[in-house]
């Protein structure tokens, strides 16, 4: 029987899977070349900038917020255009600073809307006047600014009519409209829709 690995010589059977082993040793390669990518990348997250932001900026932060970004991006475009300050300690402390103003600023706009709450609890009833029909129908409906004017003008209290709802209302009687004073507070008005 003819065998074939006896006329084919070693070097030619060694080249043969060779050419095997270097698959083999190319994709250790390429696997160890991911291992370093992953590496460079973690270096590359460890080069972000730490910046204060002066203005407010879609998707990155508001006015006063501390951001990491691409120092490309921090260099490129918020800081020629005046829009971020690099962190350093005195622009920490004035971040602090004016955190600290901003909550004392919330923390009063609360009490204030909180005692406008408590001011129109105590005022009791207001009235409305309007034109009235048949059958106690009015003449078109009260609105929110008609009841801003009546708190203004008899209660003394100076509301936004846009943070007032005013209910439906069709005839003459009692009804009941919501204040928004604040994002956490809102008040109940209680007036009466009387014939002019």
């Amino acid at each position: 029987m003819f065998q074939q690995s006896a006329f084919v010589p070693s070097s030619l059977r060694d080249y043969r899977f060779s050419g095997l082993s270097s698959i083999f040793s190319t994709s250790r390669s390429f696997r160890n070349l991911d291992v370093h990518l992953d590496a460079d990348n973690e270096r590359d997250m460890a080069k972000r900038v730490k910046l204060v932001l002066r203005e407010d900026i879609y998707k990155l932060g508001k006015n006063g917020d501390l951001v990491e970004v691409a120092p490309g991006y921090a260099r490129n475009y918020l800081f020629p255009k005046g829009l971020a300050v690099p962190v350093t300690p005195g622009v920490m402390k004035q971040v602090e600073r004016r955190r600290e103003e901003e909550r004392q600023r919330k923390i009063d706009d609360r009490n204030k809307a909180e005692s406008t709450k408590t001011a129109l609890a105590t005022i009791g009833l207001l009235r409305v006047p309007k034109p009235v029909g048949e059958d106690d129908a009015i003449f078109g409906t009260v609105t929110n600014r008609e009841l801003a004017d009546v708190l203004k003008e008899f209660a003394g209290v100076e509301v936004d009519r846009a943070d007032i709802e005013v209910p439906e209302i069709s005839k003459l009687g009692k009804y009941e409209a919501t204040v928004k004073l604040h994002a956490e507070v809102t008040a109940t008005v209680n007036f009466e829709v009387v014939p002019d």
